[in-house]
């Protein structure tokens, strides 16, 4: 291409034909010119372009990388919270069932097994109040309220007799009795 140019601008340059020709080589060495310049200026953008193309790809991955990296994150961190809530509502289980296995051994030691299952409530005063609400029904059904425990056998029946008695006398007390060795 150069030896092209080379041998033009010579031409041009020796003045071989007449004024016509003259003007006529420097149009045609002009064309030459700027075609050879397009060329190599489109060759350039094509390059840039396709450059330009890669990069953005490249960033697009980039960017759906990190996206990925957050809801990564973003799942994990959801994944957290409901084992926090779990926990959370285990543990408040757990202090709620103390509290009424403590509250039924001062207030009701010898409230039989069957009947400490009806216990329920969340807090103290529905815990007292669901304790009250066991024993009235265990004098309901069996006419007395519950004896206390011997000593070192805290909350059971002080005799197994007994409670085959209590378990005989109404149909409340047997379900509640059939309930209680399930249990065990």
């Amino acid at each position: 291409m150069e030896q092209d140019q080379a041998q033009t601008d010579q031409a041009v340059d020796t003045g071989v034909g007449g004024a016509a020709t003259d003007q006529e080589r420097i149009d045609r060495i002009v064309k030459d010119r700027l075609a050879r310049a397009e060329a190599k200026h489109a060759e350039q953008m094509t390059g840039l372009q396709a450059e330009l193309d890669k990069h953005r790809a490249v960033e697009e991955k980039r960017r759906a990388a990190e996206m990925s990296d957050v809801e990564k994150l973003t799942a994990e961190r959801d994944t957290a919270h409901a084992e926090v809530r779990t926990l959370t509502q285990r543990l408040t289980q757990q202090e709620q069932e103390g509290m009424r296995r403590d509250l039924i051994q001062d207030l009701a030691p010898a409230l039989p097994r069957a009947y400490r299952s009806l216990v329920t409530g969340s807090d103290h005063d529905g815990i007292v109040a669901s304790i009250t609400e066991a024993l009235a029904e265990f004098e309901k059904d069996t006419g007395s309220k519950p004896r206390p425990s011997p000593i070192g056998t805290p909350g059971r029946a002080p005799d197994p007799a007994a409670q085959d008695d209590i378990e005989g006398s109404s149909p409340l007390q047997q379900l509640l009795a059939a309930r209680s060795k399930l249990k065990e």
